[in-house]
């Protein structure tokens, strides 16, 4: 073909000049004439007299310039138009395998909830077909939650335990046909006695939930919370002075004296807190991630309510109200008894390696 008049073609270009691709991948190549006149047209069909040819069995090629690999390693396709001609240089590699989930690891897979406020997060780690490691616990990975009986247990749609009565559950995990089981046993502590004298004193402490699986470079705030004789529940005593903190195992877990824990390499560890005599232990698991979840907006929540509110009781015969010796007596109401079982998993932090 001409450019227009008497115009004959003097060069070919080939876009892309070289390229890579997978086998099974196509690269659409892009043919441009330039005439004697200085007129440029785009020759890249078949049907302006451009044919196209391979060297070797690297890659294949259509009548209009559709490249496909075919198999790995090096290969030159050209183009000629009339005497005119240009070569471009494809690099061919092999596809990578498809990636899948092939395992599920639930931690814990297996637990005991003892205290009707007690709460177990079920943590769920991916394993897929290249050894990848993935955070799969919330719902938005794909991730469901089933209990086989009713009436033990619930679960939230992130995999929240939560007990409702004595007995033992089966909680079935799914993630794109994958699935694994964890069994819940719920065996609860008899009711509190009453008070001696009708004065409200501390009479345990305890951790928020019965334990907690973290990754490697996250930070949570833990919650402590402490149990009056009377059964009510004290909020925030992580915040208070007098308590704190250890951690049976530094190279797993720290924890700093205002409950915050950071998981630092695979293992496990026993957070101890201590709080005016009272002691009470939380089992973590610190899990790696090969390959972290994408990164949300962090929004931060904070706890406006004050560390122990005392309430003034009526003591029995005429004597004066109050919590003996100073002890913490103030009472949770419903929607802090709520944020205090669901809130730690809010609050989490993932410290990711720069």
């Amino acid at each position: 073909g001409g450019g227009g008049g008497g115009a004959v073609l003097t060069q070919l270009a080939i876009t892309p000049p070289s390229f890579e691709i997978e086998v099974g991948g196509t690269q659409q190549l892009v043919v441009t004439g330039t005439f004697s006149d200085g007129s440029v047209r785009d020759l890249t069909a078949a049907s302006t007299g451009t044919t196209y040819t391979q060297a070797g069995d690297v890659v294949t090629v259509t009548a209009d310039g559709l490249v496909t690999g075919a198999a790995e390693g090096a290969g030159t396709v050209t183009a000629t138009n009339g005497a005119v001609s240009a070569s471009t240089s494809a690099t061919v590699s092999e596809a990578p395998p498809e990636v899948t989930l092939e395992d599920l690891i639930v931690n814990p897979d297996a637990f005991t909830i003892t205290s009707a406020n007690g709460r177990v997060q079920l943590r769920v780690l991916g394993v897929f077909s290249n050894n990848a490691r993935r955070d799969l616990t919330l719902a938005a990975s794909g991730t469901t939650y089933n209990v086989d009986t009713d009436g033990i247990v619930t679960i939230s749609v992130d995999g929240l335990v939560t007990p409702i009565s004595d007995g033992q559950a089966t909680i079935t995990i799914e993630n794109d046909g994958v699935t694994e089981i964890a069994v819940a046993t719920v065996a609860l502590a008899d009711e509190p006695g009453e008070c001696e004298d009708d004065i409200v004193v501390l009479d345990s402490v305890r951790f928020a939930v019965d334990n907690l699986t973290i990754d490697e470079d996250e930070d949570i705030q833990l919650v402590l919370l402490g149990v009056n004789c009377d059964g009510s529940i004290v909020e925030n005593l992580q915040s208070s002075d007098e308590s704190s903190f250890t951690s049976s195992d530094e190279s797993v877990a720290t924890v700093l004296n205002n409950g915050v824990l950071s998981g630092v390499s695979e293992g496990e560890a026993d957070i101890t807190a201590t709080f005016r005599g009272f002691t009470a232990t939380l089992h973590v698991i610190v899990l790696p991630v090969d390959e972290p979840p994408g990164q949300g907006n962090d929004n931060d929540n904070e706890n406006d309510n004050t560390n122990g509110n005392e309430n003034d009781n009526e003591g029995g015969d005429g004597g004066n109200g109050g919590c003996r010796g100073g002890a913490p007596c103030g009472t949770l109401g419903f929607v802090e008894a709520l944020w205090l079982g669901l809130g730690w998993y809010g609050l989490r932090r993932r410290r990711f390696r720069a």
